[in-house]
């Protein structure tokens, strides 16, 4: 039973430790309450479509594993803000997304200011 055990926890060590999540700080806002809010509206106004646009110049391409964070349970706001205030965090699950990796983070960082930018929201520094 022990060895069960054992080989169980092993297993679940090396699902652990192959994640493959890149967590990108993005930007910066000046509340939890924001962060939250903006957050999950331009996550539910076609982040990954507009992502995939500029990246592969087509909106219809699905990006595997792209998402945002922005509430700060999951993670230590302070690692991303050392300056203050509340991230907008780009994820992306780089096995998914394969060799094109870079180039999402990338287009998915710009498109996340521009559609901050269209919102009118201010940033931090």
């Amino acid at each position: 039973m022990k060895l069960i055990f054992a080989i169980l926890v092993a297993m679940n060590l090396l699902g652990c430790s192959s994640t493959t999540e890149i967590y990108n700080q993005s930007i910066c806002l000046q509340s939890l309450d924001q962060a939250r809010e903006v957050g999950s509206e331009i996550f539910h106004s076609s982040f990954g479509s507009r992502v995939s646009y500029w990246a592969y110049g087509d909106a219809n391409v699905s990006i595997k594993g792209i998402g945002l964070k922005w509430d700060g349970k999951n993670f230590n706001h302070s690692e991303y803000c050392p300056k203050g205030g509340y991230p907008l965090v780009i994820l992306l699950d780089t096995e998914a997304a394969g060799e094109d990796s870079e180039r999402i983070l990338s287009w998915a960082k710009i498109v996340l200011k521009r559609m901050l930018k269209d919102r009118n929201v201010e940033l931090l520094d």
